[in-house]
């Protein structure tokens, strides 16, 4: 009996502090839309959802997850004169990277990570263009996470 009451006393947790609220407001990501050639940033995965080992089983209003690794994709779109990406750890910068890459790094459990990426690139002039993009996850078993950076070029 005890058990049951815990387990629905987790399930109305979770309805209430994530699901119920993200029915009430958007909590999807803006799509971004490159356009001419200015600079992107972009972090294209992981999508809202539960994922067990770097696997989405399913949707939910934030990326959380339940145990392993997760994969955390990144694209410096129109990146042709790409300088550098610093990648920030709930405020702490982690890793500076000048091309694409990939590199992981050990998360503990019980954990909210707001990482951020900031990229800077040359224009056509030489003046340095910067964008951003942030994501937030929440992971209940440590883990790895992987980070991997491609670049590319739209409208050449």
């Amino acid at each position: 009996m005890i058990r049951k009451c815990l387990a629905v006393g987790i399930i109305l947790l979770f309805l209430g502090t994530c699901i119920i609220p993200g029915i009430a407001q958007n909590t999807q990501k803006p799509q971004h839309v490159a356009t001419g050639s200015a600079f992107q940033i972009l972090i294209t995965r992981p999508e809202n959802g539960i994922y067990i080992n770097d696997h989405k089983i399913l949707p939910f209003c934030v990326p959380l997850v339940l145990w392993g690794e997760i994969t955390v994709e990144l694209v410096a779109l129109n990146g042709s004169g790409l300088v550098r990406i610093e990648f920030y750890i709930n405020g702490l910068l982690q890793e500076t990277i000048t091309g694409p890459d990939s590199w992981r790094m050990d998360c503990g459990p019980f954990s909210k990570l707001t990482m951020k990426a900031i990229g800077y690139s040359k224009d056509e002039f030489g003046f340095i263009e910067s964008d951003s993009d942030e994501i937030v996850i929440w992971r209940l078993i440590g883990g790895e996470t992987i980070f991997t950076v491609t670049v590319e070029s739209i409208g050449e």
